[in-house]
């Protein structure tokens, strides 16, 4: 077996910005007690989390609508959307797009 020939390459370096630093809340300059704050913190979490599942909520909603809008005959969707769903057509809009942007 025949040996490979080594060749050396160039090494190019590209600078990577450093990534900004998140601010953060200073909870102690409240003048809060430690149960306060501790509190505040837990909803914040809370909320974060809420805040989350609501997003993948509103995906999953537009990925539903495009596929029975997919599925309906032509002029049914919006009489649909509105009878059945009691969705106005311009929310649909929002979450259409919202899936279709999950997809990518």
């Amino acid at each position: 077996m025949a040996a490979k020939k080594v060749t050396s390459k160039t090494l190019t370096i590209v600078p990577v910005a450093p990534k900004p630093v998140a601010p953060t809340f200073d909870y102690e300059s409240l003048k809060m007690g430690g149960d306060a704050i501790s509190l505040v913190m837990t909803k914040t979490e809370e909320t974060k989390g809420l805040l989350k599942r609501t997003a993948e909520n509103i995906i999953q909603v537009g990925q539903n609508l495009v596929a029975v809008k997919d599925m309906l005959p032509h002029g049914a969707f919006q009489p649909w959307l509105h009878l059945v769903c009691h969705i106005p057509r311009r929310s649909t809009s929002c979450g259409s797009r919202n899936a279709l942007v999950a997809k990518i």
